[in-house]
């Protein structure tokens, strides 16, 4: 088990929520399938929205740049 500090411990499970919910608004949107036909837009979202949800979901792992 982890020595972490009970602020750092309430952080992380906040942090497993945002990383959830990430990989959740992914599936949901099909990104992947749009990605892998090489499509740059995912219909129904706004631009400027796919490219931040897509950046943080770099910070995951769960694609790349």
């Amino acid at each position: 088990m982890h020595n972490l500090s009970p602020q750092d411990q309430i952080f992380d499970l906040g942090l497993g929520l945002v990383r959830a919910r990430l990989v959740q608004v992914f599936a949901e949107l099909r990104i992947a399938d749009h990605l892998a036909a090489g499509q740059q837009s995912v219909p129904g979202t706004h631009a400027p929205f796919l490219e931040r949800f897509l950046r943080a979901c770099a910070t995951i792992d769960l694609v790349t740049t």
